[in-house]
């Protein structure tokens, strides 16, 4: 009997053995549990305050887009106001030069008359008012034609 004794004195040392092992990895494994417990709260934490800052990035970056959009659009407008005033400007531009040039014709042809009107008052012969008329008015074209 001193076998079976110390046979079940053997199992009974193993069977402490395990328990003492399943009691530490009992205590293990609580002890991972907690501080995987404080580590997930740590990182879900961690999480919420990245998530909070990249919102108001977003918002930041949006509200910068839509600024950005409204300066677009603005200068497109003024663009668009630039492009009607030349065309505009250039319109006038070219009403007046076609005034100008018929304004040169008109003076031309009417400097032509009183050139020929001032030949003839010299050919009558007459050395008084119409002679210097015609003369006053061709200068006076002249004075017209420089300006």
């Amino acid at each position: 009997m001193t076998n079976s004794v110390e046979i079940v004195r053997f199992y009974v040392l193993i069977l402490d053995h395990f328990r003492e092992v399943h009691e530490n990895l009992q205590e293990a494994h609580g002890s991972l549990a907690s501080n995987s417990s404080k580590e997930i709260r740590s990182l879900r934490t961690q999480l919420e305050r990245n998530a909070a800052v990249h919102v108001s990035e977003i918002k930041s970056l949006r509200s910068e887009l839509h600024d950005t959009a409204s300066v677009v659009h603005d200068l497109r407008q003024k663009l668009e106001n630039a492009r009607r005033a030349k065309s505009l400007a250039e319109e006038q531009r070219d009403k007046c030069m076609h005034d100008l040039d018929e304004l040169k014709t008109q003076s031309s042809s009417t400097k032509a008359d009183l050139e020929r009107r001032l030949g003839r008052e010299m050919e009558r012969g007459e050395n008084g008012g119409g002679a210097r008329t015609v003369q006053r008015q061709v200068r006076q074209s002249n004075e017209h034609c420089l300006q």
